[in-house]
């Protein structure tokens, strides 16, 4: 059986593996499906709203531009500024 179920979300959050694949469920210790938790999410390596390839159009974007422009492509994206910068210095997405 899978440990992950990339099915429709219940009551968990949007979580994303680094294949860009959807993760709602994991399995819990007594074997049985349950929603993904914030803990949970950090020690897989889950990330929220970005999909590895987006992430990698993101660190290429953000290279060359300036503040105010990396608010609009947060805007895009749907994540904060904060995130873009963490992303150029590898404080997220370290491994791009």
């Amino acid at each position: 059986m899978a440990d992950t179920t990339t099915g429709r979300a219940s009551e968990g959050g949007h979580w994303y593996a680094q294949n860009g694949s959807c993760v709602y469920e994991i399995r819990a210790t007594a074997g049985q499906m349950r929603p993904v938790t914030l803990r949970d999410a950090r020690k897989r390596g889950l990330g929220t709203k970005l999909t590895l390839g987006q992430a990698k159009e993101i660190k290429a974007l953000v290279s060359a531009m300036g503040w105010g422009e990396r608010r609009q492509i947060a805007e895009r994206y749907g994540v904060s500024a904060q995130l873009l910068t963490d992303i150029k210095y590898g404080r997220a997405w370290a491994d791009l």
